[in-house]
């Protein structure tokens, strides 16, 4: 008799500690998909073998959204590019000061037919 309670006793504890227990099920956010599927496709870019490094990042008003670099700075050295990476950008600044321009002009904050001297504070001659 003394057994049957002892084992009930037992089982009763065992079973109250894992009722306690709350199974917690992994969920990802459509955040963190979102950067795993966007990782992935930057992934395959650069391993076409077209490319050798390249980093890539994304911003809102909030501050970063994703950050992550790809492939290597230095094939010889097998240094990796990351996301701090220094990039030499060239002619690439013109083509980023013309999305610039489109972006201002979509919020209404300047009219591409303006003249010059209504947006720089000083005059063109």
């Amino acid at each position: 008799m003394k057994k049957i309670i002892l084992s009930f006793i037992i089982a009763t504890v065992f079973l109250s500690c894992n009722q306690g227990k709350k199974v917690e099920k992994i969920t990802v956010s459509e955040n963190q998909l979102a950067k795993e599927a966007l990782t992935g496709q930057l992934d395959s870019i650069q391993k076409n073998g077209l490319i050798n490094g390249f980093a890539v990042a994304m911003v809102n008003e909030n501050g970063v959204l994703y950050e992550k670099g790809f492939g290597y700075s230095n094939l010889e050295t097998e240094e990796k590019y990351t996301e701090n990476t220094l990039q030499h950008i060239a002619s690439v600044s013109k083509t980023l000061i013309g999305i610039s321009l489109m972006k201002a002009q979509e919020l209404g904050k300047l009219n591409l037919d303006d003249p010059i001297h209504d947006h720089l504070p000083f005059k063109i001659v």
